[in-house]
């Protein structure tokens, strides 16, 4: 089993031969251990398909959870919704048109799966299920970049950061003057001063960046020495203050996401 996301207070995890996810709560200790997806879905051999899932929640009741299943093979792609309440997978009738470059999951922000790379980034709409394409920032095309990551502001608009070596940049999805919608310039700083005012222990010689997860307007990053890749810290980085924080350190793995506890439902407030 491997840890694929963390959203919405909760932990998802997917087998890699069977295919099957679990999604688990660690507030509530509370685990839903779904069946694998039908052959309809992944008409390749299960142990050589490229599946990804996503935890698709309800503002209005959290605990009413679906799961996206979405088979990659290797000239479309096809989707199918997994419902917690009626325990049945529901396959979407059209197989969408997707031929990745991006290494590794799309990123499920505001009711959209995201897939970056240096030639465009591909669009899932989780509500209709239909697939778009759409321009990446005009610097990522012709910029050697490491761990690009899709994510959102504090206002909850989209955006793309990546690390080159120590430049970190970071575009957001905006309405320019014109009042249409474009990529714009947002973030583009070197990290070198920041990481050595912060004298992080075995950061001292040739740091690298990588670029984990961009939640609420906070860029996670991994660093770590070129010669020693294995001693990594995870830093946060906050796109409005441009105040860069150590976090803690941790193993240098593909497989750690930041995860942000959801509120008990008792703590919220009730009219």
């Amino acid at each position: 089993w491997l840890m694929t996301e963390c959203r919405d207070g909760y932990v998802l995890l997917c087998h890699l031969l069977t295919k099957r996810a679990a999604v688990y709560d660690p507030l509530t200790r509370g685990l839903h251990l779904l069946s694998p997806p039908h052959a309809e879905i992944c008409a390749e051999d299960p142990e050589v398909a490229e599946v990804e899932f996503h935890v698709l929640t309800s503002q209005e009741d959290r605990r009413s959870l679906r799961l996206l299943c979405i088979c990659k093979e290797r000239r479309a792609a096809k989707v199918a919704l997994f419902s917690a309440d009626s325990r049945e997978w529901q396959i979407s009738p059209e197989a969408g048109s997707l031929q990745l470059t991006a290494r590794g999951n799309g990123t499920l922000v505001n009711g959209c799966v995201y897939w970056a790379s240096a030639d465009n980034i591909h669009v899932l709409n989780t509500a209709t299920l239909h697939f778009s394409r759409m321009d990446p920032p005009p610097h990522m095309q012709h910029s050697y970049y490491k761990g690009v990551k899709v994510g959102e502001t504090s206002d909850g608009k989209l955006c793309v950061a990546w690390a080159t070596d120590l430049l970190l940049k970071v575009w957001v999805w905006r309405a320019t003057a014109a009042g249409v919608d474009n990529w714009m310039p947002d973030t583009d700083k070197s990290m070198l001063d920041e990481i050595r005012e912060l004298e992080v222990p075995c950061l001292d010689e040739d740091p690298v960046l990588e670029v984990k997860a961009i939640i609420g307007g906070i860029v996670y990053l991994s660093a770590y020495e070129a010669s020693s890749p294995s001693a990594c810290w995870l830093l946060s980085f906050c796109t409005e203050t441009e105040k860069l924080n150590k976090v803690c350190p941790i193993t240098n793995s593909d497989f750690f996401y930041p995860y942000l506890m959801a509120w008990p439902p008792l703590l919220y407030a009730t009219r």
